[in-house]
């Protein structure tokens, strides 16, 4: 998307962000789904996406996938300009998730996982889930060298379960076991005896016991082979480009049907825009927008899940809804549920 299309999306915040310093030498650093900005310490920015990667990395090879994707680009923009997020969550707007920051912040590994899970797994038991983003918060690498385990800032059972299962010696090797007998709908019970070939009560006092030591040391994890100055991509951006990202991160709310039919209309080539420009249109004038959407975001389930709600052939609306399932268990799970209640 061009320089010009951002701030089109973007124009509806534009007004509500002070402006940058002047003459500010943006950079862009970029690998696989993450891209982190400085005008600062390009050290420090190599730093924080070599975090965001080996975090990917880890977790892509606990679920076994070599690359594993994010449904949409993972922002963080470092900046001293005061508009940063009142707390340091990601928002999700205009097709990206972005996260503003204060120079020399630890980007929150937890919450990366926790945005890959939701795109490539469906629910996990609330425990499971929990203890796992937890333990990817202690993540910590140097270029190839990742470790995680260490101690976090609030220690619960969850956390305690899923340390100990990913660090201790007899466990950590069957630890992808457990998350795929997981993901196939196991409860934590069934999952542990299945991975681990113990009593579940046996582990769950073994787990116990971890939280009430304390004494958590973090231990290796493989990571990936990465030289930060190598393998990250890194060149100038316009100062306009990270203006619009600003006013996307202080702006969470989508445009009307309206608002989007006009950006649509300017030359905006962006899938959510498609979708609210379908919001409360016929189904012959919903469904062309629908499937633009579609194809402009084609691991994006929302479309076609609204194109299977439009759908009048029985077969059609079950195969559309089959797909939207396969891209996004979670959320169209949710949804197809909350249908047929």
């Amino acid at each position: 998307m061009t320089g010009k299309s951002i701030g089109l999306v973007f124009c509806l915040a534009c007004l509500s962000v002070p402006p940058l310093a002047a003459a500010q030498r943006w950079t862009e650093l970029n690998i696989g789904p993450f891209y982190v900005y400085t005008t600062g310490d390009i050290g420090a920015a190599r730093d924080a996406l070599t975090q965001l990667e080996q975090t990917r990395w880890v977790l892509g090879g606990l679920l076994e996938s070599k690359d594993l994707p994010s449904l949409w680009p993972i922002r963080i923009i470092y900046t001293n300009v005061e508009k940063t997020n009142p707390t340091p969550q990601f928002v999700w707007q205009n097709a990206t998730y972005l996260l503003i920051l204060p120079p020399g912040t630890r980007p929150p590994l937890d919450q990366i996982a926790g945005i890959l899970l939701d795109a490539n797994t469906p629910r996990l038991p609330e425990d499971a889930e929990s203890g796992l983003r937890q333990l990817f918060a202690t993540l910590e690498a140097k270029g190839s060298r990742v470790t995680w385990g260490g101690a976090p800032p609030h220690p619960d059972l969850a956390w305690a379960r899923m340390q100990l299962l990913a660090t201790k010696f007899e466990y950590f090797s069957d630890f992808h076991i457990f998350l795929a007998t997981l993901k196939s709908g196991s409860t934590l019970r069934s999952a542990e005896q299945n991975a681990f070939g113990k009593d579940y009560q046996t582990i769950e006092k073994e787990v116990a016991a971890n939280l009430s030591a304390g004494t958590w040391q973090p231990v290796p994890v493989s990571g990936r082979p990465l030289d930060p100055k190598r393998d990250l991509g890194e060149h100038s951006i316009d100062e306009a480009v990270i203006q619009g990202y600003l006013a996307n991160g202080s702006h969470a709310s989508k445009p009307n049907a309206g608002e989007a039919a006009s950006l649509i209309k300017a030359g905006v080539r962006n899938a959510p825009v498609y979708v609210a420009a379908a919001e409360n249109l016929p189904p012959d004038q919903a469904l062309p927008l629908l499937k633009k959407a579609a194809q402009l975001n084609p691991q994006w389930a929302e479309p076609i899940y609204r194109q299977a709600q439009l759908a009048t052939d029985p077969a059609e609306k079950e195969n559309l809804l089959k797909k939207a399932l396969q891209l996004e268990p979670r959320e169209i799970g949710r949804a197809s549920c909350r249908e047929r209640v």
